[in-house]
């Protein structure tokens, strides 16, 4: 059984992400839409990452690499 606390975050990457998507496609030449696209990419590896590591927290290699994920997401952010 899934819990709330991998599910939500797996649910907001995945709204995150279509966002940006749709955002993306409306005019991919335009510079502030890629920025902003990029924006919810990080945000979207943030929020996957996050779901992981609260997955995996009882293996502690595990978790620290997904830690690590998350910093550095969090860093483009």
């Amino acid at each position: 059984m899934i819990s709330v606390s991998v599910l939500l975050p797996l649910i907001s990457a995945f709204a995150v992400l279509t966002l940006g998507v749709i955002i993306l496609l409306r005019e991919p030449k335009n510079l502030l839409y890629r920025i902003f696209f990029y924006f919810t990419l990080a945000n979207t590896v943030w929020l996957f990452s996050t779901s992981i590591l609260f997955r995996s927290c009882a293996v502690e290699d595990s978790a620290l690499f997904w830690e690590r994920i998350i910093y550095s997401a969090v860093s483009m952010v």
